[in-house]
């Protein structure tokens, strides 16, 4: 049964057929270093973990599309394992400290038993791999070659027999079935031991080499069974092309304790046989990507990179070739057709603000919104108010300050000389409401073009936005309108997620059929309606989010949503500093302990469910301050700018809590409303570029 659209979002773990993209990066992802791969909610980071897993390269028709059918190609096998929380949690204390034990001794102890533990769900993983790859005819190796290697591997790692001895029958241990089975059991009497808090037994089943060293081990006869059975021409020509390797993908490493995460780095430093490699996947600012249980050896670049998800996507070029190259996916498997193009930008056109606040006041009844059309329908003609297309700055196209980068400049000139022109029969609404609001002086006549464009920019363009809201909440416009590329590529907030949250619902209310549909131009009017529910289901989908501090979680961004919203339509306060809401609080002035904790945490678990965004997230976990601000896709249900936000506001943190836990209606929106009020008054914002944390 086909899903509703093609831009149908379900879970990794809900979806029966995935749709895999490798971006231009993935290459060097998959080479023979470790990576680590960092990125928020929905950046994709489970995605490409997939992409590297030996069953979907195997067997995923997206992906095998783009491998041009030849997955094994650079040769190595990819195993999947993810770290959920509720596993991790049972070793924080396991092995029990025993008196007189140093804590940096038993610290390691801990960490050497969780390695191993982690060490043989990967070998697990590993064998079947290579048995069903056997199957496939894509290893060859012989059943005396398999003998062999298992009887190898069981003479050079002993316990493996002593352990089979006490816990599995006295089995016999001869053949890929037989290891895999042990080292199951294995690694369930450990995670058994743990869960139930009680000495690891057999002490003789468990060797006490360092972190990932019997894992390096084991691999190593494991890859050279692999190896077997191709030809080699000669040893001129044998640069280990034929030789495979093990890279293990490991989701969600922000789950295990901090000792964890030392101890899953140690493995990854260890390695020096070439034979296995590591991509750890995780989300930003939760993981500590350097310290190791190795003396005076931290890992760095040379022995893994890191790639943030965040910072790639993070130009619009990236991210919008990004979702692009998903939705052509998307529609080829949805239609059953390879030859099918989809062109996002046409399909949602790109409106300037002006076309679309034109509608909805020529329809609305209030006289003053009909009065102020007439005033800016004067201005037309008058250069001042005349904005071409080319004229436009980015900001306009709705990208953020931090997205202007050298590097993107082709691109930016792409996206200008291809642009559609700006409709001349439309007024200048916007710009208009500037400059009455602000009591402005338009240029003299004999000013240069440079200077009337220098003034458009610093006091017309940079405040378009807040233009709009102000004006919509002037002359009571019920709902503000979003739509177009650039407002949807925004409040995307470089989520493929929330991207495709948008798209589905414009697909659904648009109501045609794939094919009719990549050739549509969808209107203001649609894409308005859809971009607000897509908004609205996300609060709701709240719930389904957030695990602990549910209620506080829901207040929090009902919160910071709304005091966003009045803020940013405040005039003429919100003209003079457009788009003010990144909230800044200081933890150093918060009196109570259990206040300062309450409050990270709730912070933490809406930032990991992608509801806030959080700008330094170094050590995000004891960082004094934390500046934070909705993500945006909230904005069409609440009411705030479609770029977000540019300047920093100070918020009481214990005001913020007590918002997050009020629960008398009036009482909570007092304090909204007064916290409201003084950030108007006081206007204490900064920009982001004088801001230093």
């Amino acid at each position: 049964m086909k899903p509703d659209s093609p831009f149908q979002y379900n879970r990794w773990e809900s979806d029966i057929d995935h749709i895999i993209w490798l971006p231009p990066e993935f290459s060097e992802w998959e080479g023979k270093k470790c990576v680590y791969i960092t990125g928020s909610r929905g950046t994709g980071k489970t995605t490409i973990l997939r992409g590297l897993e030996w069953k979907y390269r195997l067997r995923n028709k997206s992906l095998n599309e783009q491998l041009k059918k030849n997955p094994f190609k650079k040769r190595y096998i990819g195993v999947y394992l993810n770290m959920p929380e509720f596993i991790s949690e049972h070793f924080i204390n396991w092995p029990p400290r025993k008196d007189g034990i140093d804590y940096n001794i038993w610290d390691e102890e801990r960490g050497r038993i969780y390695s191993l533990y982690i060490e043989y769900q990967i070998l697990q993983l590993f064998i079947v791999a290579i048995q069903e790859l056997r199957g496939e005819n894509i290893l060859k190796f012989s059943p005396e070659d398999e003998f062999e290697t298992v009887e190898t591997i069981s003479l050079e790692r002993s316990e493996i027999k002593n352990f089979s001895k006490q816990y599995c029958g006295n089995m016999k241990v001869n053949t890929l079935s037989d290891l895999r089975l042990c080292f199951k059991r294995m690694h369930e009497n450990i995670r058994s031991c743990a869960i139930n808090d009680i000495e690891l037994q057999p002490i003789s089943g468990y060797p006490t080499l360092q972190m990932g060293k019997m894992l390096e081990e084991v691999v190593s006869y494991l890859i050279n069974l692999c190896s077997k059975g191709y030809e080699i021409k000669n040893e001129e020509e044998n640069t280990h092309s034929d030789l495979w390797t093990l890279k293990v993908c490991i989701d969600q490493s922000e789950s295990p304790e901090h000792y964890q995460q030392k101890a899953i780095n140690t493995m990854v430093a260890v390695q020096e046989t070439g034979n296995l490699s590591f991509a750890i996947a995780s989300l930003s600012g939760t993981i500590d990507i350097n310290s190791t249980y190795i003396p005076k050896h931290p890992l760095t670049d040379a022995d893994r990179k890191h790639f943030s998800l965040e910072e790639i996507y993070g130009k619009p070029s990236k991210f919008h070739k990004f979702v692009e190259a998903v939705s052509e996916l998307r529609f080829k498997k949805f239609c059953n057709n390879q030859d099918i193009s989809i062109d996002i930008k046409y399909i949602l056109g790109e409106w300037d603000i002006n076309a679309l606040l034109l509608p909805i006041l020529k329809k609305s009844e209030n006289k003053k919104a009909k009065e102020f059309i007439k005033r800016a329908e004067k201005n037309q003609g008058i250069e001042f108010f005349d904005f071409k297309r080319k004229d436009l700055p980015l900001e306009q196209l709705g990208e953020e300050l931090n997205f202007y980068e050298d590097s993107d400049e082709q691109y930016w000139n792409e996206i200008n000389s291809n642009a559609m022109e700006i409709d001349s029969n439309i007024p200048p609404l916007y710009q208009t409401y500037i400059v009455e609001k602000l009591e402005m002086k338009l240029p003299h006549q004999q000013s240069t073009k440079y200077e009337i464009r220098a003034q458009k920019s610093r006091e017309i363009r940079k405040k378009m936005v807040a233009a709009m809201l102000c004006l919509c909440k002037e002359y009571k416009v019920k709902q503000i309108p979003y739509a177009g590329y650039y407002m949807i590529m925004n409040m995307s907030d470089q989520s493929i997620r929330d991207f495709l949250r948008q798209m589905h619902e414009i697909y659904i209310f648009e109501n045609k059929s794939a094919e009719k549909f990549i050739k549509s131009r969808i209107n203001i009017k649609t894409q308005n309606i859809a971009i607000h529910q897509a908004s609205e289901n996300r609060f709701r989908g709240i719930r389904n989010e957030t695990t602990y501090y549910l209620s506080e979680v829901v207040s929090l961004i009902n919160s910071l949503g709304q005091i966003t919203a009045k803020i940013q339509s405040s005039c003429p306060s919100s003209l003079k500093t457009p788009e003010k809401g990144r909230f800044l609080v200081d933890f150093d002035l918060m009196k109570s302990e259990d206040e300062r904790k309450t409050l990270r945490e709730i912070l933490l678990m809406a930032r990991n469910s992608y509801l806030i965004k959080i700008y330094d997230f170094s050590n995000i976990s004891k960082d004094n301050r934390i500046l934070f601000s909705p993500h945006k896709l909230f904005a069409p249900k609440f009411g705030f700018s479609y770029r977000g936000a540019y300047f920093n506001i100070s918020i009481s943190g214990e005001r913020l809590l007590k918002l997050c836990k009020e629960e008398d209606e009036k009482e909570y929106k007092k304090n909204i409303d007064k916290i409201v009020s003084e950030i108007i008054k006081d206007d204490n914002t900064v920009s982001l570029d004088k801001w230093i944390k």
